[in-house]
This record gives C-alpha cells, sequence and structure tokens, in this order.
C-alpha cells in the first residue's frame, strides 16, 4: 500500500531533517584543532553561523517540497500464528501481560518522562506495534473460549 503524508508529518520530518543537520560534525573536514568541522560551519562559507543556518533552512525547505513526489510503501502487517503455548495463560508471566507491561512501561517512558532520545520513534512504533499484537492475541483467546464452549 501506497501513502502520502500530511502537511503535519512533512514539517515533524523536516524539523528533525533540520535540527540533525546543524549538529553534523563532517568526517572529511577537520578544524583547527583537528576536530571534525560542523556542516554549518562550512556553509557559512567565512561569513556568520546564521548563514549556514539559512542554507540548511534552504536545503530542508526543498526536502519539504519533494516530499510530494516520495512514494512510502507499507508492508502489510503481519500476524503471527498464536498457540496455547504462546500465551501461557496459567503463567504468572504470560506473554498477554508481558506485552501489556511493556506498553505501559515504553508510554510512561516517552510520555510522562519526555524521553525523546535515541530510538524514541521506534519506540512509539513499537507501542503501536505492541497494541495490534495484543489486540489480535485478545481476540484468539476470546474465539478460542467460545470454540472449547461450544463443543
Amino acid at each position: 500500500m501506497e501513502i502520502k503524508l500530511t502537511e503535519d508529518q512533512k514539517h515533524k520530518i523536516c524539523d528533525l531533517i533540520e535540527k540533525s543537520l546543524n549538529n553534523v560534525r563532517l568526517q572529511n573536514y577537520k578544524t583547527d584543532d583537528d576536530d571534525n568541522l560542523p556542516l554549518v560551519d562550512l556553509l557559512s562559507t567565512g561569513e556568520t553561523i546564521l548563514e549556514g543556518q539559512e542554507e540548511i533552512e534552504n536545503i530542508v525547505e526543498q526536502i519539504f517540497f519533494d516530499m510530494d513526489n516520495w512514494a512510502i510503501q507499507l508492508k502489510p502487517v503481519e500476524i503471527p500464528e498464536i498457540s496455547d503455548e504462546m500465551l501461557e495463560l496459567d503463567n504468572p508471566w504470560n506473554t498477554m501481560d508481558v506485552i501489556t507491561k511493556l506498553i505501559w512501561a515504553t508510554e510512561y517512558l516517552l510520555h510522562n518522562k519526555s524521553y525523546d532520545g535515541h530510538n524514541y520513534e521506534e519506540l512509539n512504533i513499537c507501542v503501536t506495534r505492541g497494541k495490534e499484537i495484543l489486540h489480535y492475541m485478545k481476540e484468539w483467546y476470546r474465539e478460542e473460549q467460545r470454540k472449547r464452549m461450544t463443543k
């Protein structure tokens, strides 16, 4: 399935790109102290840092408009086969309880503690995926219970 990004999504992506570009240090360009040269300094071409930041804004703006032509392919969600052993409902730390607690802990970290460090985007995706898996597991369990009751 192919999707188009909303204006809000494009702005969020561009904000992250701009933030990253403003912090990039180049490996092949060195300062007088032999440190990696910041990209913003290179783009300033002897002018103020503001010049380099404006160049980065210009680059990000071009990326923003290019996003209209991006074709983003989504993979269909694969639902794993669920078995009684996987659910382990008689175990005090069964799979559904573990997933529920991991979702809660991750959401607490992201939202209550405002974590926005390394891999926070992936953590948000994992929470969403965990909720999907948990939903399918609960539906499967309910269906299995109905089948057992009608036998």
